[in-house]
């Protein structure tokens, strides 16, 4: 009598646990995953202006740095002066430059740690897929000729899985605010008070945990040895 073909990798190594002790394993479980939910969303505008702000003046001061750098190479008398007064630090519009870019670095991060003082980390914990093909056929993603809008941004962050305008209103998937129990009405706050944008951000995470797939392929030490040996024989 022959002996059924192997449905194991012949190269993979790794012990696997009998269908036995797999089912009184603690690691076993749906897939999870976490999001940091800020609920200081009434600061999500001066946290974004003072960043937005802080980009423009380093973009500006690197364009300063250019400048006068290439004014410094051009200058004929080697001494780096010239008709403006500039030393190896730059000109005082330089100086002025970076001072006004910290100062908008500084604006931007004391927002940020408001706004960190009042973030959870939720625990996302995908469904049965029963539950998922339930939520998803009564929450289709939007056509395109009757919302636009919301095609677009069903498409963008959920692959037109579904309706993610709904999925962001819908806290079923969190069972912890760090290490809180989810309760009811931790999320209502979340409603009343988290950007809608940032709830999209987290549905579109939730998409890919009903959604994504499991492939362990190579074991990444090995990936690295062979990429490194691939290097070396350049």
């Amino acid at each position: 009598m022959s002996t059924p073909p192997s449905t194991t990798s012949a190269v993979e190594a790794t012990p696997r646990l009998s269908m036995d002790d797999l089912m009184k394993s603690d690691e076993i479980g749906l897939p999870r995953a976490t999001h940091d939910l800020c609920f200081a969303g009434k600061l999500t505008d001066a946290y974004m202006a003072a960043t937005e702000r802080f980009v423009e003046l380093e973009q500006e001061v690197a364009q300063l740095e250019d400048r006068e750098q290439r004014r410094r190479s051009q200058a004929e008398d080697g001494n780096g002066t010239g008709r403006r007064r500039m030393t190896s630090k730059g000109s005082p519009e330089l100086a002025a430059k970076r001072q006004a870019a910290q100062e908008a670095a500084e604006e931007a991060d004391a927002i940020r740690e408001r706004m960190l003082k009042h973030t959870k980390t939720v625990l996302l914990v995908a469904k049965q897929d029963h539950e998922w093909a339930s939520f998803c056929e009564k929450n289709p993603p939007r056509e395109r000729e009757e919302d636009p809008t919301g095609y677009t941004r069903d498409l963008r962050m959920g692959n037109l899985t579904c309706n993610i305008d709904v999925l962001a209103q819908c806290g079923d998937w969190i069972t912890q605010y760090d290490d809180e129990p989810a309760k009811p009405e931790h999320w209502q706050k979340a409603l009343e008070v988290t950007a809608f944008g940032d709830r999209c951000a987290m549905a579109s995470k939730i998409i890919g945990l009903q959604t994504q797939t499991v492939d362990l392929g190579k074991s990444r030490r090995d990936w690295l040895a062979t990429r490194r040996s691939a290097s070396s024989s350049k």
